[in-house]
Parts: structure tokens; C-alpha cells; sequence
């Protein structure tokens, strides 16, 4: 009779202790502290943090659009040879002078953005 109630109490063993251990996690609160069940401030705190997490992606696509308008600017602007700056006003601090289509302008180092145009090469330089 050992022999039959062993195999039969310990199959109801293990389920017992299946039971007990799953318990627990189904109810351990997510990473925000929300139960299994949806209460209105989980909700309310998921679509916040979606919020949260649409505006930082935006705001990360207009830096990086920003910073390639600066990087496009800056690669069809030449610098002035040293000849050429020699004939100008050195400029203000933060400052520098390109050639863009043919016109010479004083744009901001930072930002790359026109801050002057002086006028075309060819009269500015003569």
C-alpha cells in the first residue's frame, strides 16, 4: 500500500507546490507597480509613460535634423583662403566667413546659420 500512495502523493506534491510557486508571480507587481489586474492608475501611469516616451523620440529627431542642417550647410560653404581673409574685418568671436554660391557671408560657428551676407566674391575680395 506504500507503494501505491507514494507515486500518488507525490504527484500531489509536486502540483501542490506548482500552485504555490505560480501564485506568486502572477502577482508580483510589473516594472511601473501594477498588479495583474488593470487599475486606473496603472492605466493612467502606461499612457503617461507612452507620452513621455513619443515626446523624448521627437525631440530626438529635431536634434538630429538640426545637426544634419548644420552638417549640409557647412559642406556647401567654403572657407576663405588665407589670402582672401586678409582683405576682410576679422570677424567677431563666434563667428567665421564662407563662400556659398558665390557670395561671400559671415555665418555663426556654432550653429552654422547666415548671421551676414557681404556681398559676392568677386566685389568683396577686389
Amino acid at each position: 500500500m506504500t507503494r501505491a500512495t507514494t507515486p500518488a502523493l507525490t504527484g500531489l506534491a509536486i502540483l501542490a507546490s506548482t500552485i504555490a510557486l505560480s501564485a506568486p508571480l502572477s502577482a508580483a507587481p510589473d516594472a511601473r507597480g501594477c498588479f495583474g489586474k488593470e487599475s486606473r492608475a496603472c492605466v493612467q501611469k502606461r499612457r503617461q509613460d507612452a507620452r513621455e516616451e513619443r515626446r523624448e523620440d521627437r525631440q530626438e529627431a529635431r536634434r538630429d535634423e538640426r545637426r544634419e542642417d548644420r552638417q549640409e550647410a557647412r559642406s556647401q560653404a567654403r572657407r576663405l583662403s588665407a589670402h582672401e581673409l586678409r582683405r576682410l574685418p576679422k570677424p567677431a568671436r563666434g563667428q567665421e566667413y564662407r563662400v556659398i554660391d558665390n557670395r561671400v557671408v559671415r555665418i555663426d560657428s556654432d550653429t552654422a546659420q547666415v548671421v551676414a551676407v557681404l556681398g559676392l566674391l568677386s566685389a568683396v575680395l577686389d
